[in-house]
């Protein structure tokens, strides 16, 4: 009954947040580096017959301009091979994400690029995967960055494309803590044999071509674009008090209740002051001290469960910042 209850009341709350909270979506380009040049591009391997290195290589390559399709209009993602190598490609992309509040709070994202003529693709594996990367610098593409792509999914794409209208990859839940409110997000774009680690059997294998930033015009550029929602903080500070209200109907003896409360009013001035890491490391405190005295029948399960709830929805709500 207690755990309907506070459904009840996060269902009620979230309506009135809803009303008052702003919604955005936003779009952000490939990161522009030094002398104006794209930071987006192709790292490629094609000098070994062992899938295994090819995938794993620590010495690749950059396209360069006479390697790119249309001179840089366009770059190639695929895995394939010839009669005697194997070739792998990946894309690199770095945005800079840094304008983002520090209280935004994620609610979904997506990467589109607009395919381009000719796909020559003939393999029946088209699906391609978002990953993260680490590059050594992220307003210019090295060639060690063909190895500093990830191998977890945060997004992955329909195994349909157009070959001339815009593809998009929807971010999972992976792929949303991989948003760098504080800096440059980079990513990488592995095809399917590639991320699976499966070497390609069809002649040319899966190929698709796809405009990066160097294409005439900005209307085939690929982009990043991200929604998102900043809570109203006297919404935190309303969730807060209910918190505090439940508390002192539910704890006994008054030591444990004066206890909890000086925890959580502790927790209202870090807020009030921005101090709000403080404040997330002591909501993570009272709800370890909550599950200690559950297991000591201070509280019931059913209490433990409510007042659990209600701290980690508020801990969601508290704006990610250095303070």
């Amino acid at each position: 009954m207690l755990k309907n209850s506070f459904i009840l009341l996060v269902a009620l709350f979230i309506g009135v947040q809803s009303a008052q909270a702003s919604t955005e979506s936003v779009r952000f380009y490939p990161e522009e580096g030094a002398g104006g040049v794209s930071s987006d591009g192709r790292t490629f391997e094609d000098r070994y017959t062992d899938w295994g290195l090819t995938v794993h290589s620590t010495a690749a390559r950059i396209a360069s301009s006479d390697d790119n399709f249309l001179h840089d209009l366009s770059n190639i993602l695929g895995d394939g091979f010839g009669p005697n190598y194997y070739a792998l490609n990946r894309i690199h992309f770095s945005f800079d994400t840094s304008s983002l509040p520090d209280s935004a709070v994620i609610e979904s994202a997506k990467f589109l690029f607009h395919g381009v003529t000719p796909d020559a693709s003939v393999g029946s594996e088209r699906r391609v995967y978002f990953v993260d990367s680490n590059p050594i610098d992220p307003g210019s593409l090295q060639v060690e960055d063909y190895a500093t792509v990830g191998d977890v999914s945060l997004g992955v794409s329909e195994n349909t494309w157009e070959i001339n209208g815009w593809n998009q990859i929807i971010f999972n839940q992976n792929g949303l803590l991989n948003l760098n409110k504080e800096g440059v997000s980079s990513f990488a774009v592995r095809g399917w044999y590639d991320f699976n680690e499966v070497a390609p059997t069809d002649l040319n294998g899966m190929y698709i071509h796809m405009y990066m930033s160097e294409a005439p015009g900005t209307s085939s550029d690929p982009y990043l674009e991200i929604t998102y929602e900043v809570p109203d903080v006297e919404d935190i500070y309303a969730l807060l008090h209910e918190l505090i209200v439940t508390v002192k109907s539910y704890t006994s003896p008054r030591s444990v209740t004066r206890s909890y409360l000086a925890n959580l009013k502790k927790i209202e001035r870090l807020l009030r002051n921005e101090r709000n890491v403080p404040a997330q490391n002591q909501l993570l405190a009272f709800t370890k001290k909550l599950k200690h005295d559950s297991k000591r029948g201070v509280i019931t399960n059913d209490q433990y469960e409510d007042l659990r709830e209600r701290a980690l929805v508020i801990l969601g709500m508290i704006p990610s910042n250095v303070h």
